[in-house]
C-alpha cells in the first residue's frame, strides 16, 4: 500500500514538472503568459524608451503601433523622437482585473546632446488588464501625456537658432548672418532643363561656377515641384543680376537669413557654404527639420552640429502649450585665420592665372594664418589636401633622413608633419614619400627657418571646446637646421621683414619653379602654382610673384 502511495506520489510529482516544463515552453512563445501587472507595465514603459512600441504588451500590438508611429510624427517637428527613459514610479489597484501603473517620463529636446541628460519630465499612467493568464496595457495617446487624446490638435512653433559665427585671429568675424536670396529651379516651371541650367550658369557666372551639365540632371532627377538649389548669394549681388535671372523658365527665389562670409570670396574653400536643407537631407538626417540650414562645404559642413545651436519650440495640444524651450545659439567656431593676410592671399591666388594653393603659418605658435586655392577644381583645395611630387617637404625629409642615418618616415616628428590635426582634412604626412601639400611644406620650413617648434593649428575651438592639439616634438636640433636649410634655397624668395639665416645671394621674387617659400617677421608663406598646359595661351605668375603679393599686398 505505501509503494502505492509513494508511486502515485512520483507520478503526481512527474505530472507537475511536465505541465511546468510545457508552461515554459509556452512562456518563451509568449512571454505575457503569466505576467504580473507590474511587469507588464514595466515592459509597456521600456517598448517607449526602445522606440519599439509594436513589440510591446499591448492589448493590440499592431494598433498601438501604427498609431504611436502618427503620433510621432507630430512630435517630431518639436525634435522629440524617443524618450530617454520611461519608468514605474507606481502601481494601484482598480479592481481584480485592472491596475493602473503611474509612468515617468523624460525627454532630451536636443537630440543632438552629447550628455542626452533629460530637460522635460512628467508622469503620466497606462492601464493593465487582466487578459485569462496573462497581463495586457492599453495604449493610448494620453499614456504618452496626460494632455494628449485621439483627437488632439498638435502643433509645433519652431523658432531656428541663430547660425554660429566663424572667427579668426583676435576673434575677427570672417562668416556673419545676413540676408541673402536662395536661388533655385523648380522643374515644373520648365521644359527645356538643359537650357535652363545653361542660362542659369551663364547668370550666375560672376559669383559662383555653376556646372550646368549637372545641374540639368539635379533638375530631371528632381519631383515636379521640389526645389532644386542652384547657389546662394547675397541680397546686393542678387539686386545687380535679377534682370538677367527672374526671366530663366523654372527659375525661383527665397529669401531668408544665411551665415555668409563678411567679405564676398574670403576663404570660400575653408569657410564653406551653407544651403537650406533639401528633402535629400531631411531624408538622411531625421534630426534636421524643413527650413534648417546646413553646412555644404568647409568648415560650415565639418562644424554642421557646433554651429547650429539649438532650436526653440513650443509644443502645443489643442492650443496649449505643454512644452517650451528657448532658442540657444551656438557659440562660434574659431580659427586662426588673419582675415586681412587671407584676403591679400585670395586676391593673389584668383590673380595668378593658374590653379595655386597658398598656406602661410605663424611660425612662433604653429597657427595657420592664411589658406587660399584658386583655379582647377573648383572644389579642390590644394593648399591643405593636395599631394604634388618631389616637394620641398619631401626634400627635407630626406635630408634629415641620411643626416641621422634613419628612415624617411622616422623623421616626420621631427618636421612636425607626423601627427598633425588642424581641426579639419588635410594630407600632412608624406609618409616618406615623394610628395608633399603646400601646408606640409610650410609646417617644416617654418621649423627649418626659424627654429620655432610648436604643433600646427588651424581651428582653434569648435562647440565651446578647444581642440587638443597633439604633443609637440622638438627633437630638430640646430645643427640639423643649418644643414636643411640649403635644400629650402632654391625655393627662397626675399620679402620685406626677411631676415636671412644662411649665406648665398638674395633670390628674386621670379624664383623658378612651381613653389616659393618666403618669411616675413614671424609668418612663414609657401606657394605651388602648377603648370599650365602647353600652348593654353596662359601667362600665369610666377610662384615668387604670388606669394609676394600674398604677404605684402606688391
Amino acid at each position: 500500500m505505501a509503494r502505492a502511495r509513494r508511486t502515485g506520489w512520483m507520478l503526481a510529482a512527474v505530472a507537475a514538472a511536465a505541465v511546468a516544463a510545457v508552461l515554459i515552453i509556452i512562456a518563451g512563445i509568449n512571454p505575457q503568459l503569466g505576467s504580473s501587472p507590474l511587469d507588464t507595465a514595466k515592459r509597456a514603459a521600456q517598448s517607449f524608451a526602445d522606440d519599439a512600441v509594436a513589440a510591446g504588451p499591448w492589448t493590440d500590438p499592431g494598433a498601438a503601433g501604427r498609431a504611436h508611429d502618427q503620433l510621432k510624427l507630430h512630435l517630431r517637428p518639436a525634435g522629440l523622437h524617443a524618450p530617454v527613459a520611461v519608468k514605474v514610479i507606481e502601481l494601484t489597484e482598480i479592481d481584480s482585473s485592472r491596475q493602473r501603473a503611474t509612468l515617468a517620463w523624460a525627454w532630451q529636446t536636443n537630440p543632438r546632446s552629447r550628455t542626452q541628460v533629460p530637460d522635460w519630465s512628467y508622469t503620466s499612467n497606462v492601464d493593465v488588464v487582466k487578459d485569462q493568464l496573462s497581463w495586457k496595457a492599453e495604449y493610448g495617446p494620453e499614456v504618452v501625456h496626460p494632455q494628449l487624446h485621439t483627437d488632439a490638435e498638435i502643433t509645433a512653433e519652431v523658432e531656428a537658432a541663430q547660425r554660429a559665427k566663424i572667427l579668426g585671429f583676435g576673434d575677427e568675424v570672417l562668416t556673419s548672418v545676413e540676408p541673402v536670396i536662395s536661388v533655385g529651379v523648380e522643374p515644373a516651371r520648365t521644359d527645356d532643363p538643359a537650357q535652363t541650367a545653361d542660362d542659369t550658369a551663364a547668370a550666375l557666372a560672376g559669383f559662383a561656377e555653376i556646372d550646368a551639365e549637372a545641374l540639368a540632371g539635379r533638375i530631371e532627377a528632381a519631383a515636379a515641384h521640389a526645389f532644386v538649389p542652384v547657389v546662394t548669394i547675397r541680397v546686393d549681388d542678387y539686386r545687380d543680376i535679377a534682370d538677367e535671372l527672374r526671366p530663366i523658365p523654372g527659375t525661383v527665389f527665397r529669401s531668408q537669413d544665411m551665415s555668409v562670409p563678411v567679405h564676398r570670396g574670403l576663404a570660400p574653400l575653408l569657410l564653406g557654404r551653407v544651403g537650406a536643407a533639401t528633402a535629400e537631407d531631411l531624408e538622411e538626417d531625421p534630426l534636421l527639420r524643413d527650413g534648417d540650414l546646413v553646412g555644404r562645404s568647409g568648415l560650415q559642413k565639418l562644424y554642421q552640429q557646433q554651429l547650429s545651436g539649438r532650436a526653440g519650440v513650443e509644443l502645443l495640444v489643442d492650443g496649449e502649450p505643454i512644452l517650451s524651450v528657448d532658442a540657444v545659439p551656438a557659440p562660434p567656431v574659431v580659427t586662426s585665420i588673419e582675415r586681412e593676410l587671407q584676403q591679400r592671399a585670395d586676391a593673389a591666388a584668383e590673380a595668378a592665372g593658374a590653379p595655386v594653393g597658398i598656406v602661410v603659418i605663424d611660425a612662433e605658435s604653429g597657427h595657420i594664418r592664411a589658406v587660399a586655392n584658386a583655379g582647377g577644381d573648383a572644389g579642390f583645395d590644394r593648399a591643405l589636401t593636395g599631394s604634388y611630387p618631389d616637394s620641398p617637404a619631401h626634400a627635407l625629409t630626406e635630408a634629415l633622413a641620411a643626416s641621422r642615418g634613419a628612415a624617411g618616415g622616422e623623421v616626420l616628428a621631427a618636421l612636425g608633419i607626423e601627427r598633425v590635426d588642424l581641426g579639419m582634412p588635410a594630407v600632412v604626412s608624406t609618409g616618406g614619400q615623394p610628395s608633399g601639400s603646400p601646408v606640409s611644406v610650410a609646417i617644416a620650413a617654418a621649423r627649418v627657418l626659424t627654429g620655432q617648434q610648436p604643433a600646427a593649428s588651424l581651428v582653434q575651438s569648435a562647440g565651446g571646446e578647444d581642440l587638443t592639439l597633439p604633443a609637440r616634438d622638438e627633437s630638430l636640433t640646430k645643427d640639423e637646421r643649418d644643414v636643411l636649410q640649403p635644400v629650402l634655397e632654391p625655393h627662397l624668395i626675399d620679402l620685406p621683414g626677411r631676415h636671412r639665416s644662411t649665406g648665398g645671394d638674395a633670390v628674386s621674387a621670379s624664383t623658378a619653379g612651381p613653389w616659393a617659400i618666403g618669411q616675413r617677421g614671424g609668418l612663414v608663406g609657401v606657394v605651388i602654382v602648377e603648370p599650365t598646359e602647353p600652348g593654353s595661351g596662359e601667362n600665369p605668375a610666377s610662384a615668387g610673384a604670388v606669394l609676394t603679393e600674398a604677404l605684402t599686398g606688391r
